[in-house]
């Protein structure tokens, strides 16, 4: 199982029991800790990376079109 298909699974768990604002703070304080892991060497890929990051989480989990498969 690929990296892509392993995030995809945990997010299609976490559908419906993660607020999108919940997504959001965790990405949040993951891309601070980064920030001060690297002593901000990366500030702007970090940046960028945290806004796509924000993006499609906002698109996954407010997207009601789509179901995850029940297992």
């Amino acid at each position: 199982m690929s990296i892509g298909q392993s995030i995809r699974k945990f997010a299609d768990r976490a559908r419906g029991k993660v607020k999108p604002e919940q997504a959001e703070r965790g990405i949040d304080q993951a891309a601070d800790k980064f920030d001060q892991a690297t002593g901000g060497k990366y500030a702007d890929k970090v940046d960028r990376a945290q806004e796509k990051a924000k993006d499609a989480s906002q698109k996954y989990l407010r997207d009601e079109g789509h179901r995850p498969e029940q297992r």
